[in-house]
């Protein structure tokens, strides 16, 4: 479902078009199936100049959107990425310009996994340590992963350099450190990524 925006004022006739519009895309990263992608056309012009007509194009063919500053894309398919470029006209149509084309890439939200070591069946007083992987995010940058016990959120932790791979290790001290692990990943934006199966860690008595 398409939302467009305008109230442009009118210009007058003689309106000259002297700068390249500029796509910025909202978020301005890798999208996920079912989020609301907006693409707006910014005239990075320091003049006092109005435009009278934009219009959008989709894979060098005309999209919707024609007359519209901001394209708005509400629950975003796999069938919306493409090239995106805006033209601008002037009232009269006779002088245009065209931005550089964007890249709005839509994947599939991902799925972590966790992994458990030393192993998913440990005594009281081991060390463990779990895993959040979520390789298939790509080159998405998660800014936070969350760490989910039993369905309740115990841990939280927030990585300076972003990776696709975060260690937690705690000190299994009673049998109640054991239960069901989960994790997720989540953006700047605060997206998210899925959240994984849950994993089973059991805590048996003291090793003889």
């Amino acid at each position: 479902m398409l939302f467009l925006h305008s109230g442009l004022p009118e210009v007058a006739a003689d309106a000259e078009i002297t700068a390249k519009p500029v796509v910025k895309v909202n978020p301005d990263q890798p999208v996920f199936i079912g989020e609301t992608v907006t693409l707006t056309c910014d005239t990075q012009t320091g003049e006092n100049t109005q435009w009278i007509k934009y219009s959008w194009i989709k894979n060098s063919s005309p999209a919707p959107g024609i007359g519209e500053r901001v394209y708005e894309i509400t629950s975003v398919s796999d069938a919306d990425a493409g090239q995106y470029s805006c033209e601008l006209s002037d009232i009269s149509s006779q002088t245009s310009v065209i931005s550089a084309a964007v890249t709005l890439t839509v994947s599939e939200r991902p799925k972590p996994v966790v992994n458990v070591s030393p192993d998913q069946r440990v005594f009281i007083g081991e060390t463990v340590t779990l895993t959040c992987d979520i390789q298939t995010g790509g080159n998405i940058q998660w800014t936070k992963y969350s760490w989910i016990k039993d369905g309740d959120t115990r841990y939280q932790y927030y990585p300076q350099t972003k990776p696709s791979t975060v260690d937690w290790s705690f000190r299994a001290d009673s049998v109640y450190f054991g239960g069901q692990y989960s994790c997720r990943g989540e953006r700047s934006d605060s997206q998210t990524s899925d959240i994984s199966d849950a994993v089973t860690l059991t805590v048996s008595g003291e090793a003889l």
